[in-house]
C-alpha cells in the first residue's frame, strides 16, 4: 500500500513539474520538485529529512572546496537534498529499528538507491539526478551497492555525496547507535581514502575540518 501511495505521489510531482516547465525555468522546476519531496519526507520520517539537509550542506561545501562550477555545486546540493528519497518506500519499523538488521531487512535498505533512481528517472530531463542517487552507495573498490560499481564507473557528484552521507551518518545519533567520535571518523576516512572513497573528496572534507585532524594523520 505504501508503495502505491508513494509512486502516486511521485507521479503527481512529475505532472506538476512538467506543467510548471511551460511557464517557469528549469531551475524553478527543480526547486519545486525539491521542496515538494522534502515536505513529503518530513511528513513521514524526521531523521531522513534532517539527514538530507545535513548531507546537502556538507556536500555543497565539499563541491565548493573542489572548485566545482556554480551549476555543478547546485546540482550536488539539489541531489543531496533528496538522495535517500527511496527510503520512503521502506517500512518504518525497518528504518527505525534499534537492533541489528537481519539479512532480509538489510536487502530492503539496500534497495533504496534503485527505488529513488526509478522515481526520479521517470521525470523528463532528470537522468543525471537519477544516476547520482543510484550511485551514492557505490564504493571505489566495488564493495558498495546496488551494483558494485568501481570508481571509474561512478560519477564524481555521487562520490561527494557518498562521503558526506557516510560522515553525517557516523557523526549523528541514529536509532541503532550513538554518534562516533569525530577523530575516529576521520581516521576511518583516512584509512579508506582511495579504497572506498575518492581521495580528492576526502582531502576536501579534511580541509573543511582541519582543526580536528592533528592526531589522525600519524
Amino acid at each position: 500500500m505504501l508503495s502505491v501511495l508513494f509512486f502516486a505521489f511521485a507521479y503527481t510531482i512529475y505532472m506538476l513539474v512538467n506543467r510548471n516547465r511551460i511557464i517557469k525555468t528549469k531551475v524553478d522546476s527543480i526547486a519545486s520538485l525539491i521542496k515538494a519531496l522534502i515536505a513529503y519526507t518530513e511528513s513521514k520520517d524526521d531523521y531522513t529529512a534532517i539527514h538530507h539537509r545535513n548531507v546537502a550542506k556538507l556536500s555543497t561545501m565539499i563541491a565548493e572546496k573542489m572548485n566545482f562550477s556554480r551549476e555543478r555545486v547546485l546540482l550536488v546540493h539539489n541531489v543531496a537534498m533528496i538522495h535517500d528519497i527511496g527510503k520512503l518506500n521502506i517500512p518504518g519499523e525497518v528504518l527505525n529499528k534499534d537492533t541489528k538488521l537481519d539479512d532480509s531487512e538489510m536487502e530492503l535498505i539496500k534497495s533504496h538507491p534503485v527505488i529513488g533512481y526509478n522515481i526520479i528517472k521517470a521525470m523528463h530531463d532528470y537522468e543525471v539526478f537519477a544516476k547520482i542517487i543510484l550511485q551514492h552507495h557505490e564504493r571505489l573498490d566495488g564493495s558498495g551497492y546496488p551494483y558494485g560499481l568501481t570508481g571509474a564507473e561512478t560519477l564524481m557528484e555521487a562520490k561527494i555525496i557518498a562521503v558526506a552521507d557516510t560522515f553525517e551518518a557516523m557523526t549523528s545519533k541514529r536509532p541503532y547507535g550513538k554518534a562516533r567520535d569525530i577523530k575516529a571518523v576521520f581516521k576511518f576516512f583516512n584509512d579508506n581514502k582511495s579504497v572506498l572513497f575518492e581521495s580528492e573528496v576526502v582531502d576536501a572534507l579534511s580541509e573543511l575540518f582541519d582543526h580536528y585532524l592533528i592526531d589522525t594523520r600519524t
